[in-house]
């Protein structure tokens, strides 16, 4: 809805903005940005809140056209990092303290840091099915459907931990994989990167070693899949973007 300040929704951009201003990214509007107004229909404000190398195109019948990428370089010193020390580590699990400060020098002395260890997993898509485990997450009290997928241990590339993972949680391995998508979704306190990777094809080669990872394992269509993302019914994660990836390549 309207907010303090905001246009009309029937209003449109103003005239094409191009900053080329060398400076940090800073929070606000340099002087010489016009604020945008509302789109047609939209009850958000698009701002231009960065001071170097961004251009908003005018948009054509309520539309936004963007530039296929938006390059956005911030202060060349970057962020500076004086120390990060460790408040708790494990094999699974590093926790640290971190002082830094910001390319407008805002320090931060206690900003938390988490380090894990990468992780892959795979979708196998085999006659528009897909291979799934039903599991409990205790930590969030959630019961879904995921596909297999874990650490990447020392010595081994994504694909081989995304392999292995798939045998010893289901039973089959994988064969036919394509990388998929990589992604960071914690971004802004860890530093975690998911692997995910598309397989075509299977063997089942026994049964599961890891019999506490999931409640039953199921090919499930592919159809059903698609559903069940939109009911919000797969909320992993790790499989809610690797399977939408695969829905559009499919598509």
């Amino acid at each position: 809805g309207a907010g303090r300040g905001q246009a009309s929704p029937d209003e449109l951009l103003d005239p094409p903005v191009r900053v080329g201003h060398r400076g940090p990214v800073r929070l606000g509007l340099h002087p010489e940005v016009e604020r945008p107004k509302p789109l047609r229909g939209q009850g958000i404000c698009l701002v231009a809140e960065l001071e170097r190398e961004i251009e908003v195109v005018r948009p054509v019948a309520g539309h936004v056209r963007l530039p296929k990428v938006l390059r956005v370089t911030s202060h060349p010193s970057g962020w500076t990092v004086a120390s990060e020390r460790v408040v708790y580590d494990s094999p699974w699990i590093r926790v640290g303290q971190a002082d830094v400060t910001a390319p407008d020098g805002h320090r931060v002395r206690d900003h938390h840091t988490v380090r894990l260890r990468p992780a892959a997993g795979v979708a196998v898509v085999v006659d528009d099915r897909v291979l799934m485990l039903w599991r409990h997450r205790f930590i969030t009290r959630e019961t879904g459907w995921e596909i297999p997928a874990g650490k990447v241990e020392d010595g081994e590339t994504p694909e081989e931990a995304a392999v292995r993972e798939c045998v010893e949680e289901s039973g089959w391995r994988p064969d036919g994989l394509e990388p998929l998508a990589v992604w960071t979704p914690l971004d802004g306190v860890a530093d975690s990167r998911f692997h995910a990777f598309l397989a075509t094809g299977a063997e089942q080669v026994g049964a599961p070693s890891d019999t506490h990872e999931a409640e039953r394992i199921a090919w499930v269509p592919i159809a059903e899949v698609a559903r069940a993302i939109d009911a919000g019914e797969i909320k992993d994660g790790f499989t809610f973007p690797a399977l939408l990836t695969v829905l559009r390549r499919l598509s």
